[in-house]
């Protein structure tokens, strides 16, 4: 119930009103009085106590911009917003909204939030949305709520495109109002702003604009590596996927179910995953995309990889290939590296040593082409450096050349963990520790078993509970070192 009220003190007491002088009625009936956010502010009275009259008066002392400005805002779907998500509802310049905002902050009718954006107070977005409707009216609400969707889903095509290969930097575009001049700044806009473009997106999905899915899907595929631990790609690949399939275009949902396989892979969905790499394959193979093909025998590849690390290798190794052998005819780069980073891996498990090598330095060769420049951007450039580090890694590991393991992993330390890959994060932190503690770094080798326990709850408990022993072992002056070095020690990460 206090959750229903806000925390506010007046709402409060007019509940707590109700309980001292309606003996006859529970907590639980009071609270589903209030469950309906439409009546809650009516219901929220109790003789002279009206939460709805204390609202009204500071309202009504709001000049006409302010009013309207407070209007709009309810139509805002996120918890909170920016000063340039308000400009765009009020049809304003940034100066003049930030004054409308202040004017209302100081009003007592809106709050602050972190990162210099604004909040309702949950209370005031129901009095708000009320004042609305009576008085702005169903069609100026319908054209107020499609400026704010199309400028959500068009900015955050724009800065997922940062990340994507042959875009980049944007145009000068005014209509944006926000600063998207670089990586870090599309990548900071689209995470404040995430609940508010994904009610957009789903809004854009239930009115049938597939092609707008299926562009915002596509803008958000490379950015989505740089924060797997948001909880929404599935949906978002999913919808892009059902929107290709409306359109009819059997290429777009190919694409977009291989998306959705990885998202639900990263989910930890591997059921579903494979399913959507397999309905990818039967689509691509029927319209005769060969990139498409190259990427679901990928995903496939992998996934059979990271389930049964322990299993035989052959089919596993055979889609992999397979993919690499695509990728080269589509002369698809990005694809090729990532295959081959899986490839090390498993030639390495196979004792085909030199041919992993081989696989790692092409990877290598391939980022340092300046024919590859333009082609691979840095954040994907970044991805592949990580993944070809870190399958590496296990060649040296279990080759016993302590010191080149070190020299793959050192670089690599916390990149796993800052994308929400916490596993292989753990892993890296482990493994290093270990090849550390055998050339007796044992200080820096204590501080990444240490690493390794900062994550629990977040890795499999088998990996928290080899660091703690070698972490007793190093204080004792011992050594107690895996006898293999791979994905199989840790079944199901």
């Amino acid at each position: 119930m206090i959750e229903l009220c806000g925390h506010l003190p007046l709402a409060l007491r007019v509940a707590g009103n109700w309980a001292a002088t309606r003996t006859n009625w529970s907590l639980k009936g009071i609270a589903s009085r209030l469950v309906d956010e439409d009546g809650r502010l009516d219901a929220l009275s109790a003789g002279d106590l009206r939460v709805n009259s204390a609202f009204s008066l500071s309202y009504s002392r709001l000049a006409p911009g302010a009013a309207r400005v407070f209007r709009l805002l309810s139509l805002v779907p996120g918890g909170d917003f920016s000063v340039s998500l308000a400009a765009v509802l009020a049809g304003s310049s940034l100066a003049d909204a930030e004054d409308l905002l202040e004017e209302l902050l100081e009003a007592g009718l809106l709050m602050t939030s972190d990162g210099d954006r604004y909040r309702f107070h949950d209370l005031l977005r129901l009095y708000a949305r009320s004042r609305h409707r009576a008085e702005d009216g169903e069609q100026k609400s319908a054209l107020a709520g499609s400026r704010l969707r199309s400028w959500l889903l068009d900015t955050a095509i724009v800065a997922g495109r940062w990340y994507e290969p042959g875009y980049g930097a944007p145009p000068a575009d005014s209509r944006h109002q926000i600063a998207l001049g670089d990586r870090e700044q599309a990548l900071h806009w689209l995470k404040a702003e995430s609940d508010n473009w994904l009610a957009a997106f789903r809004e854009a999905a239930g009115f049938g604009e597939h092609a707008t899915i299926t562009d915002v899907a596509e803008a958000m595929h490379w950015f989505s590596d740089l924060w797997v631990s948001w909880g929404h790609w599935v949906e978002v690949f999913e919808r892009a996927a059902e929107s290709g399939a409306a359109l009819g275009d059997a290429v777009l949902e190919a694409t977009h179910r291989n998306y959705l396989a990885w998202a639900h892979r990263v989910s930890g969905h591997h059921d579903e995953a494979i399913n959507a790499a397999t309905r990818a394959l039967d689509l691509a193979t029927a319209c005769g995309d060969v990139a498409q093909q190259g990427w679901a025998h990928l995903y496939i590849g992998w996934l059979g990889w990271r389930q049964n690390p322990v299993d035989d290798d052959s089919p596993t190794t055979d889609n992999i290939l397979h993919a690499m052998e695509l990728f080269t005819q589509a002369d698809e780069i990005r694809g090729y590296l990532q295959a081959a980073s899986v490839s090390i891996n498993l030639l390495e498990k196979a004792d085909r040593t030199q041919e992993a090598v081989k696989a790692y330095q092409e990877i290598l060769d391939a980022l340092a082409d300046p024919g590859n420049r333009d082609r691979i951007p840095p954040n994907v450039r970044d991805t592949n450096v990580l993944t070809a580090n870190y399958e590496m890694s296990f060649v040296h590991l279990n080759q016993g050349h302590w010191w080149d393991a070190v020299g793959t992993l050192r670089p690599i330390r916390g990149q796993f963990d800052r994308r929400g890959f916490h596993p292989p994060g753990g892993e890296v932190h482990l493994n290093l520790a270990h090849a550390l503690a055998h050339l007796g770094e044992n200080d820096e080798a204590a501080t990444e078993y240490r690493a390794v326990l900062t994550l629990e709850g977040l890795i499999p408990q088998t990996m928290l509970e080899e660091a703690r022993a070698s972490l007793d072992a190093l204080a004792a002056g011992q050594l107690s070192p895996p006898t293999r070095f791979g994905a199989a020690r840790y079944k199901g990460q």
